[in-house]
């Protein structure tokens, strides 16, 4: 499982997980929690955060977290995923995974390619 976001004008590290099963607690301790000292500090408190409608984004525990961190919510419609900008940047970066020819045998050679093509992905898709 690979977790990115986008803050500002810019996209986040790639997170690998290193289980594949993601849970609501999980997603709070590993990507939410650092995260966030990540954007307060850069944003201030009164930053919005959005994700999408993923089973571990909707579960209870992250939605008392949010409430707990005073943390704005801006919600995605869920007819419309496309709207989400992290969904053209996953769309990119999967094919450019693709059009490599030896995209990856090995779980490591995968995340060496995931992270390799990331870093080339153009800002324009942030923007």
């Amino acid at each position: 499982m690979i977790w990115a976001g986008i803050m500002a004008d810019e996209d986040t590290d790639l997170h690998m997980f290193d289980r594949s099963s993601l849970t609501g607690q999980r997603y709070r301790n590993e990507i939410l929690a650092p995260y966030f000292r990540l954007f307060r500090g850069a944003y201030g408190p009164n930053f919005i955060f959005t994700d999408n409608y993923a089973s571990p984004h909707k579960a209870e525990f992250v939605n008392e977290y949010l409430q707990l961190e005073s943390i704005q919510l801006l919600e995605w419609s869920e007819i419309s995923p496309d709207l989400n900008t992290i969904e053209h940047l996953w769309d990119v970066l999967g094919s450019s995974i693709a059009a490599r020819k030896a995209a990856g045998r090995t779980v490591d050679e995968l995340k060496s390619a995931l992270v390799s093509e990331e870093v080339r992905l153009p800002q324009e898709l942030i923007r």
